[in-house]
């Protein structure tokens, strides 16, 4: 059976990254380690025969994109499935400001069995995991079925990736630790989405 293999991956840092800031959907550049992060993924990935190139709109996930990118010269596809989870209105502040924030929320969370946590939001305008989950998965499986026998990037976000990981392997998401630019390299034939390898992910 032809399968498609994908390797999703997170953009590099940018200045909130390092702030410990909530992005979500502000569009938020790559810093200058951002750059060089991308730079170094970049060459793990210059001598592979890669067919297409997709990527979340956001300026750090296209930018990722772009220079991973330059020894293969597709034209980058963009998909607003690809964002980040939304934070609503969170978005912006640091880890101790919400921390602060939502202490009685967080609470609950740490309480809460694992198929629980993934319907949480900190907030009523936040998606869940699981609903960022139900947003990308069938562009997923779109993709994996328009390049089966092929292999492909899709670069995107830490908690859409944290997202799509927890669910396809029953881990905790509090347990998924993404680093930037880690690679999730999924395996698929446009139905069933395994995990075949991970780079640059920690699971606690």
């Amino acid at each position: 059976m032809r399968q498609c293999i994908m390797h999703l991956i997170r953009h590099g840092q940018t200045a909130w990254n390092a702030e410990k800031r909530l992005q979500g959907h502000i569009d938020i550049p790559l810093n200058e380690t951002g750059l060089a992060e991308a730079e170094l993924i970049a060459k793990e990935f210059e001598n592979r025969s890669l067919s297409a190139i997709y990527s979340s709109p956001l300026q750090r996930a296209y930018g990722t994109a772009q220079i991973i990118n330059r020894p293969h010269q597709h034209s980058i596809q963009l998909n607003e499935a690809l964002k980040e989870a939304t934070y609503g209105s969170i978005e912006g502040l640091k880890v101790d400001e919400y921390h602060d924030k939502c202490a009685a929320q967080l609470a609950s969370f740490k309480s809460m069995p694992y198929r629980e946590r993934l319907h949480f939001k900190l907030v009523e305008d936040a998606e869940s995991y699981f609903e960022v989950y139900q947003r990308v998965r069938p562009v997923l499986d779109q993709l994996i079925q328009k390049h089966l026998g092929e292999e492909i990037i899709v670069v995107s976000h830490g908690g859409l990736i944290r997202a799509v990981m927890a669910v396809l392997s029953e881990i905790d998401v509090r347990d998924i630790q993404i680093q930037n630019t880690g690679c999730l390299t999924l395996v698929g034939d446009g139905s069933v989405l395994k995990i075949q390898d991970y780079k640059r992910i920690a699971i606690e």
